[in-house]
């Protein structure tokens, strides 16, 4: 297994609870375009499927939660 590059100096932090629920809305709308345009492409459905299977966990239950808690 490969060594972990994180360590307690490089994982944010955030000050309140507020701002770390809108850093995760922030992920998670970054994380849905991404599979936006990979799904643009051209896959074998298997891996089609798993892309639009992640897509959906992130917009229909990740983000929401994070929204929830800002």
């Amino acid at each position: 297994m490969p060594v972990s590059d994180w360590s307690g100096d490089n994982v944010p932090g955030f000050a309140t609870l507020a701002q770390a629920c809108a850093a995760g809305v922030d992920a998670e709308l970054a994380n849905i375009a991404l599979y936006d345009e990979l799904l643009k492409g051209d896959l074998p459905a298997d891996v089609r499927r798993v892309f639009e299977n992640v897509r959906a966990a992130s917009l229909n239950s990740h983000l929401p939660a994070f929204e929830r808690c800002r």
